[in-house]
C-alpha cells in the first residue's frame, strides 16, 4: 500500500512538472525590441524606420530565459505490455531525468504493472478458470545513465527498483488458488540506444536468483509445498534479463521555440504599420 501511495504521488509530480512549464512559459517577459536612432518627421507625422532594428536573441539568452532550469530536464517513460483476453496485462513507467552534464542524467521512475488471468495451473499443470486471479506490483526505480559521448547514441545505466510485488502461485483446491506478497529489490544494469525522443534498453537484473528463491522459500513456508529443482521451475515468472522501450522529452524547447516565434510575428505586425 505504501509503494503504491508513493507510486501515485510520483506521477502526480511528473504532472505538476509539466504544467507548471507550460505556466512557466506563458508568463515569460515580451521581447524588447531595441529602435536606435529613430527619427520624428513633424510635417509628415511619420517616423523613418530605416535604422530600426529588431536584435536577434541569442541561444544562451533563451536557455536563460526562464527562471526554471527547464532545459535540464526530461520526462517520459514506457508503456509496458498492453494484452487482453485469457490473461489482461497493463503497464506504465513514467520517469522524470535531470541532466547534470553533457554525459550523465539522474533519474527517478514509478513502476506500476496488473495482470488478470482467466485460468489459473496446478502443479500438474491441469488448468482450472478463476474469476479474481489478480496481480499488483507497484514501486519507484531510481537510475543514473551516462552516456560517454554526446554525440554518439549509446549510453550505459545502472538502476536499482524497490517493488511491492504479487505473483500467482497456482492452485490450492477448487475454488482458492495461492498468491506470493514480496517485497524486492532489483539491481540492473544495461546499455541502450537514444533515437531521438525515443530510446532502447537491454537491462539484466542481478538480484533475479536471490528473488527467486526467496519466492520459493515463501511458497513453501506458506503452503507447505516442496520444489525441488528452482531454478527450471516456470511458476516464477520473472527473467534476469529483459528489454525497455520507451521515451524522454527534453523540457526547455518549447520556450526557445515560442520566443523565436513572438519573434517573428512582432517583426512582421510592426513593420507594416509604419511603412
Amino acid at each position: 500500500m505504501k509503494t503504491r501511495l508513493i507510486f501515485t504521488i510520483f506521477f502526480s509530480v511528473i504532472l505538476s512538472v509539466c504544467f507548471a512549464q507550460v505556466e512557466d512559459e506563458q508568463t515569460e517577459d515580451e521581447y524588447d525590441i531595441d529602435i536606435e536612432d529613430v527619427q520624428y518627421d513633424e510635417e509628415a507625422d511619420t517616423i523613418d524606420i530605416e535604422d530600426i532594428e529588431i536584435e536577434d536573441i541569442e541561444d544562451d539568452e533563451l536557455a536563460t530565459s526562464s527562471s526554471f532550469p527547464w532545459d535540464r530536464f526530461a520526462v517520459g517513460g514506457n508503456l509496458g505490455n498492453l494484452q487482453f483476453g485469457d490473461v489482461t496485462s497493463i503497464g506504465v513507467s513514467p520517469e522524470i531525468n535531470y541532466m547534470i552534464n553533457d554525459q550523465f542524467r539522474l533519474g527517478l521512475g514509478g513502476v506500476y504493472n496488473y495482470l488478470k488471468y482467466k485460468y489459473v495451473y496446478d502443479r500438474f499443470g491441469q488448468r482450472y478458470e478463476v474469476d479474481n486471479a489478480e496481480e499488483k506490483n507497484s514501486g519507484v526505480r531510481p537510475y543514473v545513465r551516462f552516456q560517454p559521448t554526446p554525440t554518439f547514441p549509446v549510453f550505459l545505466q545502472a538502476e536499482t527498483e524497490f517493488l511491492s510485488q504479487e505473483t500467482i502461485l497456482g492452485r490450492i483446491d477448487q475454488t482458492s488458488f495461492a498468491t506470493i506478497e514480496q517485497n524486492v529489490t532489483n539491481f540492473g544494469a544495461g546499455i541502450g540506444l537514444n533515437q531521438g525522443p525515443t530510446f532502447l534498453m537491454l537491462s539484466y537484473n542481478f538480484m533475479n536468483k536471490a528473488n527467486k528463491e526467496e519466492f520459493f522459500d515463501e511458497a513453501e513456508q506458506q503452503y507447505n509445498a516442496t520444489y525441488t529443482d528452482r531454478q527450471e521451475d516456470q511458476i516464477y515468472p520473472y527473467n534476469a534479463l529483459s528489454f525497455r522501450t520507451g521515451f524522454n522529452f527534453q523540457l526547455g524547447q518549447g520556450d526557445k521555440n515560442k520566443r523565436r516565434r513572438k519573434k517573428n510575428e512582432e517583426r512582421e505586425e510592426f513593420l507594416p504599420t509604419y511603412q
